[in-house]
């Protein structure tokens, strides 16, 4: 799984890393970059020579990127440096496309909003316009131990996929997982009794058949089925289950999708105190 993940000087990649070291899906190749957009070499490009200011970034540059390199190896991925130029989310998603990767990585403050304008609009951008799964870190994540999962699936075609794909990586590092359906009271208001047992067994049945499939990937799963906003109902089963990462599926990219992203995924992204795993299969 060719991997990019995204370094800045805050350190919070580390968190990033080592979230995917305990997640430990197989095959991971891992490109630590760094996007500098300090408008650096104008000198270069007008005068014909770099000054001593932005020699003196380039070689912070290249610190910064050969110690996110250090820690990667550490944990045991086979791992590429490399430095770009420019806007962040823009050379991330334009260098994701060209490498053809499949996953991008980055981290932020644990809080109710994005760190900085920085992964602020980086983490929308991501979650908007990235064609390739989006994994995003909050707060300080320790490098061992299994984690705790929760999984969201409304069993569309789309969400089905998504889930295969989560379960093809074979992340070995899972203790638990929930599959969590949630679902509007809107939806059932219409509904008789009758019809209202069977939308619930409907569903039940589906969940386990999904269930099934990831224990037989040799990952410890349960589901659960609650009604309400699925934000709400999000939130809470992360803290009663205390769950390191929520994965989501993620249809669509571009402004039209907003709907469908901001309706869900995009939502827990902004408010989240939780790190989010976004796949788009």
């Amino acid at each position: 799984m060719k991997t990019i993940v995204g370094v800045d000087g805050t350190g919070y990649y580390e968190s990033t890393l080592n979230l995917l070291a305990r997640l430990r899906p197989q095959e991971v190749d891992i490109e630590v970059i760094h996007v500098d957009d300090s408008k650096l070499l104008v000198s270069k490009q007008e005068f014909g020579f770099i000054s001593g200011a932005e020699l003196s970034q380039i070689n912070s540059d290249d610190t910064l990127i050969m110690h996110a390199k250090v820690i990667s190896e550490a944990l045991g991925f086979r791992t590429s440096r490399k430095v770009l130029f420019g806007s962040p989310a823009k050379i991330l998603l334009d260098h994701a496309r060209k490498e053809k990767a499949d996953l991008i990585c980055i981290g932020s403050r644990r809080r109710s909003k994005f760190n900085s304008s920085l992964f602020g609009s980086m983490g929308r951008a991501l979650a908007i316009g990235s064609k390739e799964s989006v994994l995003i870190s909050k707060g300080e994540v320790s490098p061992v131990g299994p984690l705790s999962v929760v999984l969201t699936t409304d069993h569309s075609k789309y969400s089905d996929r998504a889930i295969r794909t989560f379960i093809e990586q074979k992340p070995e590092g899972i203790k638990q997982l929930i599959l969590l359906t949630a679902f509007d009271k809107k939806m059932v208001a219409g509904m008789n009794k009758d019809h209202r047992e069977s939308f619930l067994e409907f569903i039940g049945k589906k969940s386990k058949k999904v269930v099934k499939r990831i224990r037989e990937a040799g990952i410890p799963a349960e589901h659960r089925l609650w009604e309400g906003d699925l934000g709400e109902v999000v939130e809470t089963q992360m803290d009663e289950v205390k769950a390191d990462l929520l994965v989501m599926a993620a249809q669509g990219t571009g402004y039209a999708d907003r709907l469908n992203i901001g309706s869900s995924a995009l939502k827990q992204i902004v408010s989240s105190k939780h790190s989010i795993y976004l796949i788009r299969p």
